[in-house]
C-alpha cells in the first residue's frame, strides 16, 4: 500500500506524538526515490501544544546510471504557534512568515545557532562551496559561460532553437528551430514560420518584449508578417500581481477555429502521408490593443479590442506522397460550418473582456516580497465577446459569453478529480462570421491526445460550431492513482495507474456529442513517467460513434503538453 513503515511514538498521558522514524520504499508506489526516511522529534511548548524541534530526511535514489544519496537536516527553534499575525487587511491569510532580517545574518549569529556541528566533510563542502559560489557568480565567469552559450549548434537551427543573451542577461533574443518553422498544407504547400522573440529588462520586474512571426507559402507564394510589443510591470514586493500592455498588428494566417485545434505539424504528416488535412485557413490583417491585470490574490482580468479585415484562402496544392479520395484533402472550407454561417470575407470589430478568480487564495510572507498559495478552491472564469458593426466597416454584429467552473482535487489515497464545466451562448447573433462561432476543441488526427480537460477526442473539428443562445460543455476525469492498481500484480510492479473519465457538449437533441475513456496513466520507464494511454468511445447526434486509443502527455505528473503549442498570455492565436 502507498503508506509508510515505522514507528510513531506516543507520549503517555496526553496522547501527543513524541516522534516518528518512519521508511517509505519503491514499492509504496514513489517514483522519483529507491527509498525516504523520515526522523522528527518534537517537544512540548506551553499546555496542550507539542511542536517540531528537529527533521532528518535520508533519500536514496538511482537515475539512469547514477546513484544518489542524501541527507536533510532542520532544526527549529523561537517558533511562534497560533500567536496573533500584525494587523494587515491580509492577516488572516498569512500562513506563514519570515522575518524580514532572516537571509541577512553574519557569520557570529550563526556561529552561535547552529547547534549541530559540522562533520568534518560537511565543513569541506561549505568551503568548496563558498570558494564556488564566489567563482560562479563574478562577473568575470558569468560572462563566459554566456558568450559560450551563445555560439549557436546544428541542433539549435534544426530541433531546439536558441535563446542568446547580452550581458547581465539584460536582453534576451529567441528564435525557433527549423523543425517548428516548417510545416505543409493544401493552401500553403511547404511554408515557413520563422518566429523571433526579444525581451529587454527595463528594470526589477519590468519588461518590454517584442515579438514578431513571418510566414511564407512556397505554393500560393504568400508572405505574412504580425508582431506584437508588450510592455509588463511586475511588483517588486508581491509575486504574481502585475500589469501587461501590449499592441499587435499585422498579416497573418489564422485557423477558423481560434482554439488552434490541429497541430500544423502533425497535419503536415496527415497531409503528406494519408492525403487528409483538417487545418483550415484564413488569411486576416488586424491591429489590437491589450490590458491584462493580475493581482497576485487569485483574481485577474483582461482587455483586449481588435479590428480584422478576414478572408478565405484557396487551396493551391494536392500534392501528397500517396493517393486518396478524403474529401477534405481538396477543399478549404470548415466542414459543416456552411450550415451555421457560410464563409464570407468580413471586417470585424471586436471586443473581448475576460475574468478569472480562484477565491481561498492565502499567502507567504518571505524576507523580501508576498507570494500566493496555490488555492484548494475551484478557479471561476468569465469571457465576454462583442462584435461591433460600422466601425471601420466593421460587419460583425453579436454578444457572446461563457461562464465556467474547473477544479484539480486531490482526495488523497483515493486519487484524483479533476472537473471543467461550461455554460455559454449567444446573447442575439445578427451577424456571425465562422471565426466567432462557438466551436468546441475537437481532434480527429493521428492518435495523439489534445488535453483531456478541455477538447474532445474524437469529436470533428469544425463538426459542431453554432450560434445558439446556450450551450453546455463538460470535462470530467477521476485519476485512481495506485487506489486499485496496487491490488494488480503487473500493474503493480509496473507502477502503472487506471483513469476513467468523459466529456460531453450538448446543444440541443439534434446537436450534441458524448464520450468516455479509461485508461492507463503513469507510464514510461523509471523515474520518467510522463505518458499515458486511452481507449476512448464516442457518441453523438448524428447517429455514429467513434473508439480508438489516444496518447498522450499525463499533466497529473506534472507535466503539461499540447502539440499544438498556441497559448499566449495576450489573448491571441499565434
Amino acid at each position: 500500500e502507498p503508506c509508510f513503515n515505522g514507528y510513531i511514538y506516543i507520549t503517555d498521558g496526553d496522547w501527543a506524538i513524541h516522534s516518528t522514524d518512519l521508511t517509505l520504499v519503491k514499492e509504496s508506489g514513489i517514483n522519483l526515490f529507491d527509498t525516504v526516511e523520515i526522523r522528527q522529534q518534537y517537544l512540548p511548548s506551553g499546555s496542550d501544544l507539542w511542536i517540531i524541534k528537529n527533521q532528518w530526511i535520508y533519500i536514496t535514489a538511482k537515475i539512469f546510471a547514477f546513484d544518489i544519496t542524501g541527507t536533510m537536516t532542520a532544526l527549529y527553534n523561537n517558533q511562534k504557534v497560533n500567536q496573533p499575525i500584525p494587523d494587515t487587511i491580509f492577516h488572516k491569510k498569512l500562513v506563514s512568515i519570515y522575518d524580514k532580517t532572516a537571509n541577512k545574518k553574519d557569520t557570529a549569529y550563526w556561529n552561535d545557532m547552529h547547534l549541530l556541528p559540522l562533520e568534518a566533510d560537511e565543513a569541506k563542502n561549505f568551503r568548496v562551496q563558498d570558494s564556488l559560489n564566489r567563482r560562479v557568480t563574478s562577473e568575470e565567469y558569468l560572462d563566459s559561460t554566456r558568450r559560450k552559450g551563445n555560439k549557436l549548434k546544428v541542433g539549435d537551427i534544426l530541433f531546439s532553437g536558441k535563446t542568446l543573451y547580452t550581458a547581465h542577461k539584460r536582453n534576451a533574443l529567441s528564435f525557433n528551430s527549423l523543425l517548428f518553422m516548417a510545416n505543409y498544407n493544401i493552401v500553403e504547400g511547404a511554408n515557413l514560420s520563422p518566429n523571433l522573440n526579444w525581451r529587454h529588462r527595463v528594470d526589477t520586474g519590468k519588461y518590454l518584449t517584442v515579438n514578431t512571426v513571418g510566414r511564407y507559402g512556397f505554393s500560393n507564394t504568400h508572405f505574412n508578417q504580425i508582431a506584437r510589443i508588450y510592455y509588463t510591470a511586475e511588483e517588486k514586493h508581491w509575486k504574481g500581481r502585475r500589469w501587461l500592455f501590449g499592441v499587435e498588428g499585422g498579416q497573418y494566417v489564422f485557423q477558423c477555429n481560434p482554439a488552434n485545434p490541429v497541430s500544423p505539424l502533425l497535419n503536415s504528416l496527415d497531409a503528406l502521408l494519408f492525403h487528409e488535412n483538417e487545418l483550415k485557413l484564413y488569411q486576416r490583417k488586424e491591429i489590437a490593443g491589450v490590458v491584462e491585470r493580475r493581482y497576485g490574490n487569485g483574481f485577474a482580468w483582461v482587455a483586449r479590442f481588435s479590428w480584422q479585415d478576414r478572408s478565405l484562402l484557396a487551396p493551391t496544392t494536392q500534392y501528397s506522397l500517396f493517393s486518396g479520395s478524403d474529401a477534405s484533402f481538396y477543399t478549404n472550407q470548415p466542414g459543416n460550418l456552411n450550415l451555421v454561417t457560410p464563409w464570407e470575407n468580413n471586417k470585424a470589430a471586436l471586443l473581448h473582456i475576460g475574468i478569472s478568480w480562484k477565491p481561498g487564495v492565502t499567502y507567504v510572507q518571505y524576507p523580501d516580497y508576498k507570494q500566493a498559495e496555490q488555492s484548494k478552491l475551484p478557479l471561476f472564469q468569465l469571457s465576454a465577446d462583442k462584435g461591433t458593426p460600422g466601425i471601420g466597416g466593421s460587419v460583425s454584429d453579436f454578444a457572446k459569453y461563457r461562464f465556467g467552473i474547473s477544479d484539480n482535487m486531490n482526495l488523497k489515497l483515493l486519487g484524483g478529480l479533476s472537473y471543467n464545466l461550461a455554460i455559454g451562448g449567444f446573447l442575439y447573433s445578427n451577424y456571425v462570421s465562422v471565426p466567432d462561432l462557438n466551436t468546441p476543441y475537437g481532434n480527429r488526427g493521428f492518435g495523439i491526445a489534445t488535453p483531456y480537460m478541455s477538447s474532445f477526442q474524437f469529436m470533428p473539428v469544425y463538426g459542431y460550431g453554432n450560434k445558439a443562445s446556450l450551450y453546455e460543455e463538460a470535462h470530467i476525469e477521476y485519476k485512481m492513482k495506485g487506489l486499485l492498481s496496487n491490488k494488480l500484480p503487473l500493474l503493480r510492479q509496473a507502477r502503472m495507474y487506471l483513469s476513467v473519465g468523459g466529456s460531453a457538449y450538448y446543444v440541443n437533441d439534434k446537436n450534441y456529442y458524448t464520450e468516455a475513456y479509461v485508461g492507463l496513466d503513469n507510464l514510461g520507464w523509471k523515474a520518467v513517467r510522463i505518458f499515458r494511454l486511452d481507449f476512448v468511445q464516442s457518441w453523438d447526434s448524428n447517429l455514429g460513434h467513434n473508439s480508438g486509443l489516444r496518447l498522450g502527455i499525463s499533466a497529473g505528473n506534472g507535466f503539461t503538453f499540447s502539440v499544438n503549442g498556441s497559448g499566449s498570455e495576450t489573448h491571441s492565436e499565434w
